[in-house]
């Protein structure tokens, strides 16, 4: 009914992605897309999960080009928090296992959730495989007993026969008492293993609980308290959170669309700044005071400066020109390739906005841009 898809990594520990359900669910699939790897051809997956009690959950999951699905029943969904899952991929024995990702499990209120079981356990099968030998060793017995106690009537010369099958009844019985072993009761010795591995068909009581130690050691409480503790916000400052995915998106925002930017370089805010510094450093600062002189007005004076100043000044390049006659006034000056060309706007308090342009090697009347000036 409802297709889930999420995105795993093989080969990098990255952030790990967060698929979400509801308790007791039982119409959701889960379809996990490899991203950095190619799933050969011919594999086989599982899905192993472990739920916030504690309590196991191992199931087959589908390979089909590069995505494993697996669905989600109602022992996966059965309780509420977060549930940590892993991915596995096999072929000719040969085994890759996804790094971690999590289902965030809502809690049901329609209270239609079965209670949360371990599905299935090693120890379960152990119980099984030898439910069924008990089961058959008791048949054989009964049968021996039968065989015997039919002779017996027939002839007091089975009896012989009727005890030694009696015998091997028994015998075969102690046999199946000496395999049945209390487990509730019974303190099993067991050495962690050194290295992280799956439980094995095949594998002794021993070797299993072996291999489940390493794996709770490595994972440790703090990093089940972690996964628990997401912050789905850019506020918090608390150690020990993880940033919500939900939260790039919101950084994406902040940031902007990179072909917004105004400069011609828009692969990454760094070269665009770089490019808005460059240009800023094309602009010069100067400053020229020339001696006030009341036969001539501001606009023969700057015309002046920048005849005899022209070779002090670089080719293609913006001034800013704090100029002095008489009183202060900001020039901005464009130079062009030679002394014939060029564009100033002299800006004073008191006095209207200039604007001086040379061409071809001839001074055009000035402008003023406000009202007339002397």
């Amino acid at each position: 009914m409802d297709n889930y898809n999420i995105n795993l990594s093989i080969n990098s520990d990255s952030i790990s992605p967060i698929a979400a359900a509801v308790q007791g669910d039982t119409g959701r699939t889960l379809e996990c897309k490899i991203t950095d790897w190619t799933i050969p051809s011919g594999a086989t997956g599982n899905f192993y999960a472990l739920k916030p009690s504690g309590k196991y959950v191992q199931k087959s999951a589908t390979v089909s080009g590069n995505a494993v699905t697996v669905e989600l029943d109602n022992q996966i969904l059965a309780e509420p928090g977060l549930v940590t899952a892993q991915i596995e991929i096999m072929q000719s024995g040969e085994k890759v296992k996804s790094f971690s990702f999590f289902i965030k499990v809502g809690k049901s209120l329609a209270g239609d959730w079965p209670e949360s079981e371990n599905e299935p356990t090693y120890l379960d099968d152990i119980l099984e495989q030898m439910q069924e030998q008990l089961d058959t060793a008791i048949q054989a017995s009964n049968n021996a007993a039968s065989a015997a106690n039919t002779a017996a009537s027939n002839a007091n010369a089975a009896t012989s026969a009727a005890n030694s099958a009696a015998a091997a009844a028994n015998e075969a019985a102690e046999t199946v008492d000496s395999m049945v072993v209390d487990f509730g009761n019974t303190p099993i010795t067991f050495t962690q293993a050194a290295s992280r591995s799956n439980i094995s068909s095949g594998d002794t009581v021993i070797t299993a609980f072996g291999k489940i130690a390493k794996w709770f050691a490595d994972l440790g409480n703090s990093a089940v308290a972690a996964f628990q503790r997401v912050a789905n916000n850019l506020t918090t400052t608390q150690s020990g959170y993880v940033l919500d995915a939900r939260q790039g998106k919101s950084l994406s925002d902040r940031i902007g669309e990179l072909n917004a930017l105004a400069t011609s370089n828009k692969s990454s805010i760094v070269n665009a700044i770089n490019e808005l510094n460059s240009n800023i450093g094309s602009i010069r600062y100067i400053s020229k005071t020339v001696p006030y002189d009341p036969e001539k007005n501001t606009a023969d004076a700057i015309m002046e400066f920048y005849d005899e100043d022209y070779d002090k000044l670089e080719k293609l390049r913006i001034y800013i020109c704090n100029f002095v006659f008489g009183y202060n006034c900001v020039l901005i000056i464009q130079t062009y390739h030679s002394s014939a060309y060029c564009s100033i706007l002299a800006l004073s308090y008191g006095s209207v906005p200039i604007y001086l342009r040379k061409n071809n090697g001839t001074w055009l009347d000035p402008i003023y841009l406000i009202g007339s000036n002397s």
